[in-house]
Formats: structure tokens, C-alpha cells, sequence
């Protein structure tokens, strides 16, 4: 099947036509207002090897398994994996040596974890922000934990700060740079020049980390 043929339009009043792949694989055209779709069917063909090359980059890369919450699955958390112990603990979630969830929050299990990591990542990331901010000179209004599945993280006019709870399963210098990108946009609203300048002045290897979260997206869930 041609990957091409299948998109995602959006128009507004950009000037230029512009490609992506999401990370579910669908190729998404952003075209000014007025734009004929003749031109933009034309557009999409010329750039067909390209399309058909990274959306085979994208459904290539490693995902994650279903879990079953067994004893032995493993979890992720900072980076490092963790096996699931399911015992009758008095606390619902715990880390130790192990990852260890208790029966009496089944069958709540999942909701259960999903708070765990939430509450976690809003101490790392919190934690991680302030050190950030005074690096940066700027200071977020707020910074909540979300639920996104799509964004690792985002910025408001207003100065507030979003962050999924995935985060927290990635190394910390994942952390880092997504915390970096978000508080960059204290300062430059946008992705210009100017604003990927700002991040590269804090994370010199930003784009390294970039990669590396695109990479491995589809590991980061529960």
C-alpha cells in the first residue's frame, strides 16, 4: 500500500505546504487557506520516497508489549527496568528492587500505577524545573502532570507548564530536555531560530535526546 495516499490535511493561513509523520505513522499536510488540491496532491507525490521512507522508519521502531501485570514483567522507570512483584502490601505502589504493586488495589491495578508514576513525576520534574529556571532566568506560573499520550510536554501563553507522566520513565537526562524545550518557550513562544538557540545553549546534545525519545516512544506506557 502507497503511505502517500493516505493523510491528514490541515490548512491555515501558513504561507508554505509542510510534510510530517506523527508518531502513529500518518503522514499530515499543513497548506495555506487557498491552496489548490491539485497542487497539493502534486506536492505529496514528488515527496512520495521520502513519505514512504520515514513512515516505514516510524513503524519499524520498538514498541511496547501489552502488559498482562504478571509477577517478572518489567517497568520502566527513570530509564532502568524494574520487575513487577504483586504482594499484599498496606501501600498500593512501591519502589524497590523491585516494582511492587499491592493486591488490594486490584482490579484498580493500572489506575493505581498510573497515579504512582504521576505523583512521581511531579517531584522529579518539579525538582528538575526550579534548577532549571534559575539556569534559564525564567520562571514557569505553574506545572501540572497530564495524562497526554501525544505531547511529552507543553507551554501556555500565560507561562503555564505541562508535562505527560511518561516522562518519568525515561532517563533522566530525557527529563532534562524536555523541561529545557518547555521553559525555552518562556522565552521565544515558537520554534525559531532564536528558540532552538536557547535550547542548545542549556542542552548542547539537544538533539540527540530528541532522537532519542522518538526512538523509543512506543516504549513508554503502561
Amino acid at each position: 500500500m502507497d503511505s502517500a495516499k493516505t493523510y491528514k490535511l490541515i490548512r491555515s493561513r501558513r504561507r508554505t505546504i509542510c510534510l510530517s509523520i506523527t508518531q502513529e505513522a500518518t503522514l499530515v499536510v499543513k497548506a495555506p487557506l487557498l491552496t489548490p488540491m491539485r497542487y497539493i496532491e502534486q506536492f505529496i507525490v514528488e515527496k512520495k520516497n521520502w513519505i514512504n521512507k520515514k513512515i516505514t522508519e516510524i513503524k519499524s521502531r520498538p514498541k511496547a508489549k501489552i502488559k498482562e501485570y504478571e509477577n517478572g514483567e518489567d517497568f520502566l522507570y527513570l530509564g532502568k527496568s524494574y520487575q513487577l512483584r504483586i504482594a499484599p502490601t498496606k501501600i498500593p505502589v512501591q519502589l524497590k528492587d523491585e516494582l511492587i504493586i499491592s493486591t488490594t488495589v486490584w482490579p484498580h491495578h493500572k489506575d493505581a500505577l498510573k497515579k504512582w508514576y504521576k505523583s512521581e513525576a511531579l517531584k522529579i520534574i518539579g525538582d528538575r524545573c526550579k534548577i532549571y529556571s534559575e539556569i534559564m532566568n525564567c520562571s514557569p506560573k505553574s506545572i501540572k502532570i497530564s495524562h497526554a499520550m501525544k505531547r511529552w510536554g507543553s507551554c501556555t501563553a500565560s507561562g503555564k507548564l505541562n508535562f505527560s507522566w511518561r516522562l518519568v520513565m525515561t532517563p533522566i537526562e530525557i527529563i532534562d530536555y524536555v523541561i529545557v524545550h518547555e521553559l525555552s518557550h518562556l522565552h521565544h513562544l515558537n520554534h525559531s531560530r532564536r528558540f532552538w538557540e536557547t535550547v542548545k545553549n542549556t542542552i548542547p546534545d539537544y538533539k540527540k535526546r530528541e532522537h532519542w525519545l522518538k526512538e523509543n516512544n512506543g516504549l513508554l506506557n503502561i
